[in-house]
């Protein structure tokens, strides 16, 4: 059958040529929309500009097929076998090709707009200056495929293969990455802002220059990746695996990266204003200075050297802990949970709300901060809800008020002034927070009054790991079936209270000033 016997049947209303054998035939701008050409065999057929538009190609042979320029909008090619076709500038929008073959095809400046090839095979196909937004690739096998400046924004590419692809100035913004393997992948240059890229391997990959503002890379795995000049501002990296990538003169700045791994990374030049030091593991670390100006611009250069540097960088974050001897309960964790938002408005140093830790006898409240400095006022704020906060908050001012100029001329003066300003910050949250009244336990519940009036116990830990127990209640231990006589009168929490043992100045100033020094 030739072109023009093709066309007067379907001329003539027909539809239907299933299975039919069109091999090697010339049928260059035919126009075939809607037909049904399912099982047929097109391999080295010309198709070039033909109109497929709502064609059914599923299972079709079209290896070696060409159809540059061709109409495949909303085309069905499930299962079709397209394997070295020349698809060049193709109009493929929407179009159907689950687990698709399409190895070493060509699809430069194709337009895949929401097509879907989950789990297509595409090995060493060409894709560059392609349009593939909001296309659903999941899955499919995009190994070394070349997508130079393709357009993937909004593509879902969950566990897509693209091992030793290049992605070089590739659009992929917004983009679903999930478990996708990227191992030795080219991406300089790609936009990758807002990205998905959760538990990816990105072993080996170059992100040199790329654009990964406000990506998810949480659990992701970037062994041995070059991040040169990356741009990884606002960028969740949690527990990421970063050991012995290159991260030199990266942007950072306002990064979350709790329990990140920069084991023998290199990370000279960053950026890091605003983001966190603490929760990271950092074992020799390559960085001889990091940048900590707001806008980036080297106006702020910090200078390190290998012992600093084990100071900088703190695997322990600094933490409260206040145990209360009383489980807690819905009703409790709501009166709790509106307490802290009313100190939040007046003073907003906990960021976060604690993580709990409800046992059968007791409560574990666990607040973490960003610095060492803020343990004290923190803790001042976090046991305020409890009947134990007098004599707690009394324990953290008389500490500081322990701390005299002479005590610590010694250290240098950021170390002083930060002890000052740790001093004046407490001052400054002492005055805040007065105008909050303490919970009217009196109209609770029982066992909700319970809850708060239980004994406690507040201890800091600081970014080294060094515990400093603020108070604990006379009684806390026993569990005691607390009520209302089980209080201390206002006579033994002044006995109590005289009784406090300091820590030595030396220690205590220690324990303040164990995480490297830098100017704020």
């Amino acid at each position: 059958m030739d072109i023009s016997q093709l066309s007067e049947q379907y001329a003539a209303g027909i539809r239907d040529f299933s299975g039919i054998n069109l091999a090697e035939i010339n049928l260059t701008g035919i126009n075939l929309t809607g037909v049904n050409l399912s099982g047929a065999k097109l391999s080295v057929t010309n198709l070039s500009e033909a109109n497929l538009t709502r064609a059914n190609l599923n299972f079709a042979q079209l290896n070696v097929a060409r159809l540059s320029g061709a109409i495949l909008e909303e085309a069905k090619l499930n299962y079709a076998l397209l394997n070295v076709a020349n698809l060049i500038r193709a109009n493929l929008k929407k179009a159907d090709l689950t687990e698709a073959k399409l190895v070493k095809v060509e699809l430069i400046r194709a337009n895949l707009t929401k097509a879907n090839l989950k789990a297509a095979d595409l090995q060493g196909s060409d894709l560059r200056e392609g349009i593939l937004t909001s296309a659903n690739l999941s899955f499919a096998n995009l190994s070394e495929t070349n997508l130079r400046a393709a357009i993937l924004d909004k593509a879902i590419l969950i566990k897509v293969n693209l091992r030793g692809a290049n992605l070089s100035q590739t659009n992929l913004q917004e983009a679903n990455l999930q478990e996708a393997e990227l191992v030795q992948t080219n991406l300089t240059k790609a936009n990758l802002a807002q990205a998905d890229l959760r538990n990816a391997d990105l072993r080996g990959a170059d992100l040199s220059g790329a654009s990964l503002r406000g990506a998810d890379l949480r659990n992701a795995n970037l062994t041995g990746a070059k991040l040169i000049k990356a741009d990884l501002s606002q960028a969740n990296l949690a527990e990421a695996n970063l050991t012995t990538a290159d991260l030199s003169q990266a942007n950072l700045i306002k990064v979350e990266w709790f329990g990140v791994d920069l084991t023998r990374t290199i990370l000279t030049g960053v950026k890091l204003y605003g983001t966190s030091r603490f929760g990271i593991k950092a074992k020799n670390t390559i960085c001889d200075w990091v940048d900590l100006s707001s806008e980036g611009d080297r106006s702020k250069i910090y200078d390190l050297n290998p012992q600093t540097l084990k100071k900088f960088f703190n695997e322990i974050a600094p933490q409260i802990k206040i145990t209360i001897e009383a489980p807690l309960n819905l009703k409790s964790n709501l009166v709790l949970a509106t307490v802290y938002e009313k100190i939040t408005k007046s003073y907003p140093l906990i960021k976060l709300p604690p993580s709990i830790d409800v046992k059968p006898r007791r409560t574990i409240l666990t607040f973490s901060v960003d610095h060492n400095d803020q343990l004290f006022p923190a803790a001042y704020l976090g046991i305020f809800p409890f009947s134990d906060r007098t004599l707690t908050q009394r324990y953290l001012i008389k500490l500081l008020k322990s701390l005299k100029v002479d005590d610590y001329k010694q250290l240098n003066l950021i170390d002083r002034q930060r002890i000052q300003e740790l001093k004046i910050t407490l001052n400054e949250v002492i005055s805040r927070i007065a105008p909050v009244k303490p919970l009217p336990l009196e109209s609770f519940p029982l066992e909700t009054a319970r809850f708060f009036q239980a004994p406690t116990q507040t201890i800091l830990i600081n970014s080294q790991g060094q515990p400093l127990e603020v108070y604990h209640h006379p009684d806390f231990g026993r569990h005691l079936l607390l009520n209302s006589e089980s209080q201390l009168d206002q006579k033994e929490e002044l006995e109590i209270t005289s009784k406090i043992q300091l820590p030595s100045l030396q220690t205590l100033i220690q324990f303040i000033i164990a995480d490297l020094s830098i100017e704020s």
